[in-house]
Protein backbone atom coordinates (compact mmCIF):
# COMPACT_ATOMS: atom_id res chain seq x y z
CA UNK A 1 0.00 0.00 0.00
CA UNK A 2 0.48 3.84 -0.37
CA UNK A 3 1.65 4.51 3.52
CA UNK A 4 3.87 7.76 1.83
CA UNK A 5 3.01 11.33 1.96
CA UNK A 6 2.43 13.04 -1.59
CA UNK A 7 4.16 16.28 -2.40
CA UNK A 8 7.31 18.22 -1.47
CA UNK A 9 9.65 15.66 0.95
CA UNK A 10 10.13 16.75 4.33
CA UNK A 11 12.48 16.18 7.42
CA UNK A 12 9.40 14.10 9.17
CA UNK A 13 9.21 11.85 6.30
CA UNK A 14 12.80 9.82 7.06
CA UNK A 15 11.60 9.60 10.92
CA UNK A 16 8.11 8.59 10.18
CA UNK A 17 9.98 5.65 7.95
CA UNK A 18 12.02 4.96 10.76
CA UNK A 19 9.79 4.82 13.33
CA UNK A 20 7.57 2.47 11.21
CA UNK A 21 10.48 0.16 10.49
CA UNK A 22 10.90 -0.56 14.06
CA UNK A 23 7.22 -0.72 14.85
CA UNK A 24 7.51 -3.79 12.16
CA UNK A 25 10.56 -5.04 14.00
CA UNK A 26 9.00 -4.89 17.41
CA UNK A 27 6.32 -6.51 16.51
CA UNK A 28 7.76 -9.34 14.55
CA UNK A 29 9.71 -10.09 17.90
CA UNK A 30 9.61 -13.16 19.34
CA UNK A 31 8.59 -13.11 22.95
CA UNK A 32 11.78 -14.59 24.12
CA UNK A 33 13.65 -11.78 22.96
CA UNK A 34 11.36 -9.06 24.22
CA UNK A 35 11.79 -10.54 27.41
CA UNK A 36 15.28 -10.74 27.57
CA UNK A 37 15.62 -6.82 26.60
CA UNK A 38 13.84 -5.85 29.40
CA UNK A 39 15.58 -8.27 31.72
CA UNK A 40 18.89 -5.56 30.93
CA UNK A 41 19.13 -2.59 33.11
CA UNK A 42 21.86 -0.37 32.23
CA UNK A 43 21.13 2.30 34.30
CA UNK A 44 21.04 0.09 37.40
CA UNK A 45 24.12 -1.48 36.65
CA UNK A 46 26.07 1.62 36.41
CA UNK A 47 24.30 3.31 39.35
CA UNK A 48 25.35 0.18 41.25
CA UNK A 49 29.23 0.31 40.14
CA UNK A 50 29.18 4.08 41.01
CA UNK A 51 27.56 3.82 44.33
CA UNK A 52 30.05 1.25 45.47
CA UNK A 53 33.06 2.76 44.58
CA UNK A 54 31.53 6.08 46.08
CA UNK A 55 30.95 4.22 49.59
CA UNK A 56 34.06 2.13 49.59
CA UNK A 57 36.47 5.52 48.48
CA UNK A 58 34.51 8.21 50.50
CA UNK A 59 36.84 10.13 52.49
CA UNK A 60 40.05 7.74 51.49
CA UNK A 61 43.14 8.43 50.68
CA UNK A 62 44.45 5.49 49.43
CA UNK A 63 42.96 2.25 48.39
CA UNK A 64 44.13 -1.24 48.07
CA UNK A 65 42.63 -1.53 44.03
CA UNK A 66 43.36 -5.11 44.51
CA UNK A 67 40.62 -5.04 47.41
CA UNK A 68 37.87 -3.14 45.59
CA UNK A 69 38.28 -5.08 42.69
CA UNK A 70 37.74 -7.56 45.10
CA UNK A 71 35.07 -6.15 46.44
CA UNK A 72 33.11 -5.05 43.04
CA UNK A 73 33.72 -8.61 41.72
CA UNK A 74 32.17 -10.10 45.14
CA UNK A 75 29.14 -7.65 43.83
CA UNK A 76 28.51 -8.22 39.95
CA UNK A 77 29.17 -11.99 40.36
CA UNK A 78 26.15 -11.67 42.96
CA UNK A 79 23.73 -9.50 40.32
CA UNK A 80 24.90 -11.84 38.05
CA UNK A 81 23.60 -14.90 39.91
CA UNK A 82 20.82 -13.07 40.61
CA UNK A 83 19.92 -12.46 37.28
CA UNK A 84 20.43 -16.30 35.81
CA UNK A 85 18.46 -16.76 38.77
CA UNK A 86 15.28 -15.06 37.13
CA UNK A 87 15.88 -15.32 33.64
CA UNK A 88 14.31 -17.03 31.52
CA UNK A 89 14.60 -21.27 31.17
CA UNK A 90 17.70 -21.02 33.34
CA UNK A 91 14.69 -21.64 36.41
CA UNK A 92 13.72 -23.96 34.81
CA UNK A 93 17.23 -26.06 35.39
CA UNK A 94 17.80 -28.38 38.33
CA UNK A 95 19.58 -26.61 41.11
CA UNK A 96 22.83 -28.61 40.61
CA UNK A 97 22.63 -27.96 36.76
CA UNK A 98 22.62 -24.29 37.51
CA UNK A 99 25.23 -24.76 39.64
CA UNK A 100 27.38 -26.04 37.10
CA UNK A 101 26.42 -23.97 34.51
CA UNK A 102 27.48 -20.93 36.94
CA UNK A 103 30.16 -22.12 37.58
CA UNK A 104 31.43 -22.70 34.39
CA UNK A 105 30.91 -19.56 32.93
CA UNK A 106 31.14 -16.89 35.60
CA UNK A 107 34.34 -14.77 34.40
CA UNK A 108 32.83 -15.20 30.64
CA UNK A 109 29.65 -13.92 31.89
CA UNK A 110 32.13 -11.03 33.25
CA UNK A 111 33.76 -10.35 30.28
CA UNK A 112 30.57 -10.24 28.46
CA UNK A 113 28.85 -7.58 30.74
CA UNK A 114 31.86 -5.46 30.80
CA UNK A 115 31.57 -5.59 27.02
CA UNK A 116 28.08 -4.59 27.09
CA UNK A 117 28.47 -2.01 29.43
CA UNK A 118 30.96 -0.49 27.37
CA UNK A 119 29.50 -0.53 24.40
CA UNK A 120 25.88 0.60 25.58
CA UNK A 121 27.26 3.47 28.23
CA UNK A 122 30.40 4.44 26.54
CA UNK A 123 32.59 3.29 29.82
CA UNK A 124 35.84 3.88 29.47
CA UNK A 125 38.95 1.04 30.51
CA UNK A 126 40.13 3.35 33.33
CA UNK A 127 37.55 5.57 36.46
CA UNK A 128 38.46 8.54 38.27
CA UNK A 129 37.82 7.53 41.85
CA UNK A 130 36.63 10.19 44.46
CA UNK A 131 40.09 10.19 46.33
CA UNK A 132 41.99 10.70 42.95
CA UNK A 133 42.88 7.22 42.54
CA UNK A 134 42.44 5.34 39.23
CA UNK A 135 40.03 2.01 38.82
CA UNK A 136 40.59 -0.13 35.87
CA UNK A 137 37.09 -1.52 34.54
CA UNK A 138 39.41 -3.93 31.96
CA UNK A 139 41.26 -5.01 34.49
CA UNK A 140 38.26 -5.89 36.50
CA UNK A 141 36.49 -7.25 33.65
CA UNK A 142 39.84 -9.26 32.70
CA UNK A 143 40.09 -10.50 36.56
CA UNK A 144 43.37 -8.66 36.33
CA UNK A 145 45.11 -10.78 33.53
CA UNK A 146 46.87 -7.94 31.82
CA UNK A 147 48.06 -10.48 29.19
CA UNK A 148 44.80 -10.43 27.66
CA UNK A 149 44.23 -6.37 27.35
CA UNK A 150 44.96 -6.59 23.21
CA UNK A 151 42.38 -9.90 22.54
CA UNK A 152 39.85 -7.52 24.38
CA UNK A 153 40.61 -4.77 22.42
CA UNK A 154 40.24 -6.79 19.28
CA UNK A 155 37.01 -8.17 20.13
CA UNK A 156 35.61 -4.88 21.36
CA UNK A 157 36.64 -3.16 17.91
Amino acid sequence: GGGGVSGTPTQQQPQQQINRNINRITTRMPDLVRELLNAIDDTEWTNSLMSLLQEQTYNQCEVDLFELMCIVLDKSLFAQVDWARNSIFFKDLRVDDQMKLLQQSWSDMLLLDHLHQRLHNNLSSDMQLPNGQKFSLLNLALLGTDQYEHNFHQLYA
